[in-house]
């Protein structure tokens, strides 16, 4: 019986294998190029959790314009696009795929590019030393003082122009988010009806329009940002930059502007998709949370099929100290074991393929960078090339109390602040004894908090080297009693 199309159709580790089953019988000089690429397409795949077999044309724009925004030339990313798309080829010749992704069409908007100017926009740490001298407050002259309070108002509404910003009225606070509206609150006159002060009534707009410009290409240029044409292209860059730095794809970035910004040409490959109003907001507010604070959130990511954690973990150490996340969590729960006359104590995994990581929105790149081949993050869309999906901390803080094990930086209480006694009444708020009431009948010691537990205190008052382990009793109904040890973190004193 013969085979049909829709038979022979594989997954995408069996396309992979058939790719480098292809790369095999090239010549050294072919396969080692022909490696190069299928190695760069996977290692982006992996990391934007994309399933190669569905590779759309979105993906092949974004995995485009990333080469070039990663510093790649214009020749090398159109000869990579050129190697996956004869690989594509012989697999659909072949029957294992239904068709091929517009690699070549890609590739050939790729190459009319300017190759001089490809490149990324501002690097990472130039960006955020800008944005910090931003939120300072260092500026002693009120013009600039003003310009960079406009710049910031800019950058939390998606490149807004300049002059927009500086002909809004103190009647306007209220359809400010309440970030904006903090920035805006600050440079408040009861004498003035403009929320800045820029003699707005004394000019014409052609003439207020250059003045803010000028203001606001001063202030970038004093901090090396290189301007593109106006004030006003420069930010809208400025802003697709920062939504790419904090995970958002290339094409989902130019689809909240609904422009292409003349800064970055390699964002001029991504076509614009439709997205409702409501992920247009969601991903302002994603990119916005990272200018302004670019805390440290917990992720959770799945490993992937036969990986250990223990893989995960050493890739992890292998990475530059400030891109690793802060804190890994994989929690396990001891168990006992008789092997013969003895009792042996193994840690086994709650969940064995999820871990958990502790990151900034700006970082997780970088990391996922570094083992995506082992595990994928989840999204907030749950597609790729959406920002990465923060855990609440109410969340995972009612996670860790529910399974009993915590991370650094969770207290229920301040350490030390619990003060229970022997004899005292307690009640069990995580863990297996969860809702149990018990009597504390000692004070066995304390458990040693870790070097990046103890790090992590930031509080003098609060600091100290570990958490308190208490003896509790536990009278069940035939009138027996079990003694446990438990964390302090785990109690609560009752009346």
């Amino acid at each position: 019986m013969s085979q049909t199309i829709a038979d022979k159709l594989i997954g995408a580790d069996e396309l992979l294998s058939f790719f480098s089953s292809r790369t095999n019988v090239m010549s050294e000089k072919s396969a080692r190029a022909y490696n190069k690429a299928l190695s760069a397409f996977r290692q982006y795949a992996l990391t934007n959790g994309i399933d190669i077999t569905g590779f759309s044309g979105n993906d092949v724009e974004n995995w485009a314009a990333s080469m070039l925004l990663g510093d790649m030339t214009v020749k090398t990313a159109a000869y990579y696009l050129d190697n996956v798309h004869a690989l594509f080829n012989a697999a659909l010749k072949e029957g294992l795929i239904e068709s091929v992704p517009p690699f070549k069409s890609v590739g050939e908007r790729l190459r009319r590019l300017d190759p001089a100017s490809t490149g990324p926009f501002v690097d990472g740490d130039t960006l955020s030393r800008f944005i910090l001298h931003l939120k300072s407050h260092s500026y002693a002259e009120a013009e600039q003082a003003a310009a960079a309070d406009i710049v910031m108002l800019s950058l939390l509404n998606r490149g807004m122009a300049p002059k927009d910003i500086a002909m809004l009225k103190k009647d306007d606070m209220g359809r400010l988010t309440p970030e904006s509206a903090e920035i805006a609150g600050r440079n408040i006159d009861s004498r003035r009806t403009y929320i800045f002060p820029l003699r707005q009534s004394a000019l014409t707009p052609a003439q207020l329009d250059r003045l803010t410009g000028r203001l606001v290409t001063d202030l970038l240029q004093r901090h090396g940002i290189p301007c593109t044409g106006s004030a006003t292209s420069t930010l809208t860059t400025l802003w697709a930059c920062a939504a790419i730095r904090s995970g958002i794809s290339p094409t989902l970035a130019v689809a909240t502007l609904g422009s292409h910004p003349a800064g970055m040409p390699a964002l001029s490959l991504c076509t614009m998709p439709d997205i409702p109003d409501y992920l247009a907001d969601d991903i302002t507010a994603h990119v916005n949370e990272t200018l302004l604070d670019n805390p440290s959130r917990w992720y959770a990511m799945r490993l992937r099929p036969g990986v250990k954690f223990a893989q995960v973990s050493t890739r992890l150490d292998d990475m530059p100290a400030r891109r690793r996340p802060n804190d890994i969590f994989y929690p396990c729960e001891e168990i006992a074991r008789r092997i013969g006359k003895r009792i042996i104590f193994e840690n086994r995994p709650l969940i064995s393929d999820i871990a958990f990581m502790r990151s900034r929105a700006t970082d997780l790149g970088h990391t996922m960078a570094a083992i995506g081949d082992l595990a994928w993050c989840y999204t907030v869309t749950g597609r790729p090339g959406s920002a990465y999906a923060p855990i609440p901390d109410a969340a995972m803080h009612e996670f860790q109390c529910a399974i009993g094990s915590f991370t650094p930086d969770y207290e229920v209480a301040p350490l030390g602040a619990l003060e229970v006694r022997p004899g005292d009444r307690v009640i069990v708020i995580g863990g297996l004894f969860s809702g149990y009431e018990g009597l504390v009948e000692t004070i066995e010691g304390h458990l040693p908090l870790t070097e990046t537990e103890q790090t992590d205190r930031e509080d003098a008052a609060s600091a100290t080297s570990s958490t308190t382990i208490y003896r509790v009793i536990f009278p069940d109904a035939r009138g027996l009693e079990w003694r446990v040890s438990l964390d302090s973190r785990l109690l609560r004193p009752l009346p």
